[in-house]
């Protein structure tokens, strides 16, 4: 099977690129921590915002 036989949908970008976009979208510590053919484990940790609540 040729690169063109592939289904689009299962088409994925590198893994540097998908972390690249968690970094843009405001994520810390964003890391590729196993990679292993086309398997990938990567995230990052989303800031909490704190939020002032009125009470009356």
């Amino acid at each position: 099977m040729t690169r063109a036989d592939e289904d689009r949908s299962n088409l994925l970008l590198d893994v540097w690129t998908q972390v690249k976009w968690l970094d843009e979208l405001g994520f810390e510590d964003v890391d590729c921590h196993w990679k292993w053919r086309e398997l990938a484990l990567f995230g990052g940790v989303k800031p909490t915002v704190e939020r002032s609540y009125r009470s009356d």
